[in-house]
């Protein structure tokens, strides 16, 4: 936030309160608290899931079969120009391994099971 924005707190506040009062009535708001971005986005992410009605399905295991030797060279990505874009690499295994803080997020993943809730339709 820049310091311009600081000193407008109490507005934005002002005005999100009333943004909820005009429009929670219809769909209500989802409020995240992010203090901890990578916290956030799991608890985003287990939230939307557990929005979702759905069916446990009966499959079975899927066996691939060998890739096929080809002499075919396959292009560099950069070689496509704007026709495909690659998804910056912004997080990594290593990467979310621990937070800042030491936090294994293994252990965070662990505690967060996912189960479907039923939207009462």
């Amino acid at each position: 936030m820049d310091l311009y924005a600081r000193t407008r707190w109490f507005d934005y506040a002002r005005a999100r309160d009333e943004m909820f009062e005009r429009t929670g009535s219809v769909v209500p708001w989802h409020i995240i608290p992010s203090d901890n971005k990578k916290v956030a986005r799991l608890n985003t992410i287990t939230h939307l899931l557990r929005s979702i009605d759905y069916e446990e399905v009966e499959w079975d295991p899927v066996t691939l079969p060998p890739v096929e030797d080809s002499d075919y060279q396959s292009q560099p990505l950069d070689s496509f120009g704007d026709k495909a874009v690659q998804v910056p690499m912004v997080y990594t295994r290593k990467s979310l391994a621990t937070d800042d803080e030491g936090t294994k997020w293994s252990c965070v993943a662990k505690t967060m099971v996912v189960t479907p809730v039923s939207s009462g339709k």
